[in-house]
């Protein structure tokens, strides 16, 4: 004769997760600041598991921009000059490209509205020095600019930052170029 099967659950059958939910229901009746210590230590935990989500998605994506980064290292500087003028397109400038020797220092032009600015362009590997900011200084007028700016795959010596700072002078580096190429590839798509 077949045994018939209990529909009485026994204790083994309550998953763990079900038991933790009834004695938290328990304890949140009978000693609410209890309660209250269960609520504050499941959000801490949620938010800890927030925070390593958003901190591996943006090492992800600064691998990604290195990546990206290590091509744009070894561009030759004609086509370095042709990927910044892109990018000032992708925020909204009118560039021109100038020729490539005797330019007095002044790679690109962008404009928008009353805005013009004289952009130099250096592919380097070392921190830049002063030098590019003087030389798109000087060319500034010779294309009626009337402001400056200096782009690098590469970062800027506190020096070159400080000489920068009395002029209509912006300065972008490494990282500030990486988020130029996020920004464009998210307006491309």
């Amino acid at each position: 004769m077949a045994r018939r099967r209990s529909s009485r659950r026994r204790s083994s059958d309550v998953s763990p997760a079900a038991l933790a939910a009834l004695a938290a229901l328990g304890a949140a009746t009978a000693y609410p600041w209890a309660a209250l210590a269960l609520g504050l230590l499941a959000l801490v935990v949620m938010l800890g598991m927030w925070a390593q989500r958003r901190w591996r998605h943006r090492r992800e994506r600064e691998a990604l921009l290195e990546l990206e980064m290590a091509e744009v290292d070894a561009m030759d500087p004609r086509a370095f000059e042709v990927l910044v003028a892109h990018l000032l397109n992708a925020q909204g400038y009118r560039t021109q490209l100038t020729k490539g020797s005797g330019d007095f220092g002044v790679d690109v032009v962008a404009s928008n509205g009353q805005r013009r600015i004289a952009v130099q362009v250096k592919r380097y590997t070392n921190a830049l020095s002063a030098k590019p900011i003087g030389e798109v200084l000087v060319g500034m007028p010779h294309y009626h600019c009337n402001e400056c700016m200096v782009v690098t795959n590469s970062t800027f010596t506190r020096p070159t930052v400080l000489a920068a700072a009395p002029h209509p002078c912006t300065l972008v580096d490494r990282h500030e170029l990486a988020r130029w190429m996020v920004q464009a590839r998210q307006l491309a798509t």
